[in-house]
């Protein structure tokens, strides 16, 4: 058979494309093999992403609105719809249950569109003895400019040129379930009413609940038979900072981070800025602003804004962003809530409660969680107490607050009454939480 001869040109075009082919076969090879080992590598010496970091194609986590961080305390909520009724202390999920439901019409009878109006006390005690209602007792009188702040989406809370902070609120319903609520402060009661339509069905069938409990409202105080359950504390001072905690104030408080160690409490932490100084020790993280400086509120906000654009609402938001980062960065055992909101001239104090299932602490020992200050849209202080907790495995009851109630109201005019852990020294062991009231003492005639 007769061969076919390839021309010259022929022969060096196979050869080229052979050459190619075997440099692909090598590249690939290398590529495939190099990413590999990349990938080994990277896997060994991967560090953690930047905190908020998620991954891509992802949207980035939602953040918590303030009114979705339960900071607005109540210590017993009750309800009444005709003939069913019934009330619940906050350490229980009945309770809870209903304050989430109650928080819709709060929210709206405080808002812009409502008017308020004082009113005298015989005419809170007749909302009181309605057949339709929801009564709710605050750990801590607060502003209703607060209130509204916490209980729902902000846009803007209702006018009135009167300081209102009621440590009592009431929603009662007519019978075509429109709303009005009722405040009772230290001194005087006020109503809002606006509109506001709630469902009676569904108010009945809350009232029917078979979790709640029977209750009396006397005064603006609820109480009932009924004894609940908290378990003890054996509370201390925080001693130590754990890794990585110092260097986080720092950052958190513009102070610079170079050469900074974990440090136990013993070593007593103190560095100074242009813009004020940082002390550490004790238990406790005090900041203090130079008398011309202070850190920008701004800088706790997720948008930047100018210090002259401040707003009461900026202050409440940044001043719970800096107490939730330092309460991570010390790893604060307890819930947080708001105990206090006071103004003067343009100086806004804000204090910040613990709680151990909803159940406060204070005293002498640790009067506070929190407590800020800012003036000129700056933190001019900022001091934060760190406690460590253990929690016993069992619950123990002190007596029911209608007996606490009757007890306490034959020597005084009771106003508010609340359980409370009382912290009046440290360390405190198997400490146990007690009733505690407010109110004017009565004259023995």
């Amino acid at each position: 058979m007769e061969k076919i001869k390839q021309k010259p040109i022929e022969k060096i075009k196979t050869v080229i494309i052979a050459v190619l082919i075997v440099t692909m076969l090598a590249l690939a090879c290398l590529y495939i093999g190099g990413a590999q080992f990349s990938g080994a590598g990277a896997a060994i010496n991967a560090q953690d992403m930047p905190l908020g970091a998620v991954p891509a194609g992802e949207d980035a986590p939602k953040q918590t609105a303030v009114y979705e961080k339960n900071l607005l305390s109540f210590s017993f909520i009750g309800i009444r719809c005709g003939e069913n009724g019934g009330g619940a202390y906050a350490t229980e999920q009945a309770a809870r249950d209903l304050f989430e439901i109650a928080l819709e019409p709060l929210h709206a009878l405080l808002s812009s569109s409502s008017t308020v109006e004082k009113i005298d006390s015989e005419q809170f005690e007749s909302a009181a003895a309605g057949e339709k209602y929801i009564c709710i007792s605050l750990t801590s009188a607060l502003p209703y400019q607060i209130i509204y702040a916490l209980s729902g989406e902000y846009s803007a809370p209702f006018g009135s040129d009167r300081a209102i902070s009621p440590s009592t609120l009431l929603i009662s319903f007519d019978e075509g379930g429109n709303a009005s609520l009722y405040m009772r402060t230290k001194d005087a009661c006020y109503k809002s009413a606006g509109n506001c339509t709630f469902s009676l069905s569904e108010l009945s069938a809350m009232a029917s609940d078979a979790r709640l409990y029977d209750f009396e409202l006397s005064d603006g105080v609820a109480y009932s038979e009924t004894v609940p359950m908290a378990r003890t504390l054996t509370l201390s001072r925080s001693d130590t900072l754990a890794n990585g905690a110092l260097e986080s104030i720092l950052s958190l408080l513009d102070f610079g981070t170079s050469g900074t160690q974990p440090m136990a409490m013993a070593d007593i932490y103190t560095a100074v800025a242009p813009h004020g100084n940082l002390h550490i020790g004790d238990g406790k993280v005090v900041y203090t602003a130079a008398s011309e400086g202070g850190i920008s509120l701004s800088s706790f906000l997720s948008a930047a804004k100018s210090d002259l654009d401040i707003s009461l609402y900026d202050v409440l938001l940044s001043s719970v962003s800096l107490v939730e980062s330092l309460s991570r960065a010390v790893q604060n055992p307890l819930d947080i809530y708001i105990d206090g909101f006071y103004r003067s001239d343009d100086v806004y104090t804000i204090v910040f409660g613990a709680s151990e299932n909803t159940v406060p602490l204070s005293g002498d020992a640790f009067p506070y969680l929190a407590k800020v200050t800012a003036e000129g849209g700056k933190l001019k202080s900022a001091e934060f107490y760190m406690l460590s907790a253990d929690r016993s495995n069992y619950s123990v009851s002190p007596f029911s607050s209608a007996w606490e109630y009757r007890h306490a109201s034959k020597s005084a005019k009771i106003t508010t009454m609340g359980l409370r852990y009382h912290v009046d020294k440290l360390p405190a062991n198997e400490l146990a939480a007690a009733w505690y009231c407010t109110g004017e003492r009565t004259v023995e005639k």
